[in-house]
């Protein structure tokens, strides 16, 4: 591989130094593409990055509330979430063992799908709610195939 790179630079250099303008002018294209693709790549990462997550104790579900909302322009497939459960002013996570949350309801763009699920085991007997839920990360998979992650304890 590294044969065929030093090649290349020859090549381009022998190349370079016979048509020094139409060198610049295939330098400054490729330029110009490079520049597309991160644009593009950006443009997609701040419009996935649109999409909030929530977990909370909802009168709406007989346990907790796991709420997805879509605000980018692309369908969500399925959603994979791990929940945090804190007591306030606290930070030892209280859930037993890995727990984690899924639905595969599609959610079009621009769309919110809360998904009732079931609380997770404890460590320890507490007031349900007086905790503090949050999530450390939720995996997001598109339609388009590809997945998208929040991170982080994100406290609604």
């Amino acid at each position: 591989m590294w044969f065929l790179i030093v090649l290349f630079i020859l090549a381009y250099v022998s190349i370079a130094l016979k048509f020094p303008k139409l060198v610049l002018w295939f330098l400054g294209a490729v330029a110009i593409m490079i520049l597309v693709v991160q644009y593009l790549g950006y443009k997609e990462s701040q419009d996935k990055s649109q999409i909030l997550a929530r977990l909370e104790v909802a009168q709406s579900c007989p346990a907790l509330a796991m709420t997805i909302s879509n605000n980018s322009s692309y369908e969500i497939t399925d959603v994979e979430m791990i929940p945090i459960a804190k007591q306030e002013g606290f930070s030892r996570n209280l859930i037993k063992g890995y727990a984690t949350y899924h639905s595969d309801r599609i959610i079009p763009a621009g769309m919110s799908e809360t998904v009732c699920v079931d609380f997770p085991k404890l460590k320890e007997s507490v007031d349900i709610n007086s905790l503090v839920w949050r999530y450390e990360e939720v995996e997001i998979n598109f339609k388009d195939s590809r997945t998208y992650f929040l991170e982080g304890e994100r406290r609604f």
